[in-house]
């Protein structure tokens, strides 16, 4: 049984083949995609089913554009909709690399039940193709998220929604805080979860 979700808040068509794309070559095939498409003016339905089947995705198309007034509340919009255990909202502009979801399974069992957070590494990769790491040196294990947040705050590192992925009974009680633009919405959200103690890197 799948236990992870991947959900991508759809809008933007400019890198979202290369988003799909990363999901259809994943090496571990036991995730479920939702999309939710927030009223853009150009349908992705042909990249959709041109590299998921349809077992492995769900397509929401909404009428009203709520990402225009809130991110979070589109967000909020699609995650009515997951049933498994943990998820990761993955930005239309955003891809995982091939092993992404092999990982998350790889490192499942060396989690307790209070962890509801985990962290990926990332990198921003340049049109020249040429890459920058934000986590060189952490090595896999336990992080405070307090500190983190204050690392990112301060500039010390990057840090974007989509490197995460949460567990969705803990997100079921905390849900998201709506702010203007949702501006700090992911960074609040990520030290809620983990009840400002640690998250898994």
């Amino acid at each position: 049984m799948n236990k992870l979700a991947i959900v991508i808040p759809y809008y933007k068509i400019d890198f979202f083949e290369d988003c799909i794309k990363s999901i259809s070559c994943q090496t571990s095939k036991d995730f479920k995609v939702y999309i939710g498409n927030d009223a853009s003016p150009v349908d992705p339905i042909s990249i959709i089913e041109n590299y998921l089947n349809p077992s492995q995705y769900e397509y929401y198309e909404y009428e009203d554009n709520l990402g225009g007034k809130n991110l979070a509340l589109q967000w909020s919009r699609i995650l009515e909709q997951v049933s498994e255990e943990w998820f990761q909202i993955l930005g239309d502009d955003d891809s995982i690399g091939e092993n992404f979801v092999e990982e998350f399974y790889k490192n499942l069992p060396d989690l307790n039940e209070e962890v509801n957070v985990l962290k990926m590494n990332n990198c921003l990769k340049f049109i020249n193709g040429s890459e920058q790491r934000f986590y060189e040196g952490f090595s896999t294990g336990f992080y405070n998220s307090f500190d983190l947040i204050r690392r990112k705050l301060a500039g010390g590192l990057n840090s974007s929604l989509s490197e995460h992925i949460f567990r969705t009974k803990k997100y079921h009680e905390v849900g998201f805080d709506i702010f203007p633009l949702a501006w700090h919405t992911d960074d609040l959200f990520l030290i809620k979860m983990s009840d400002f103690n640690d998250l898994y890197f």
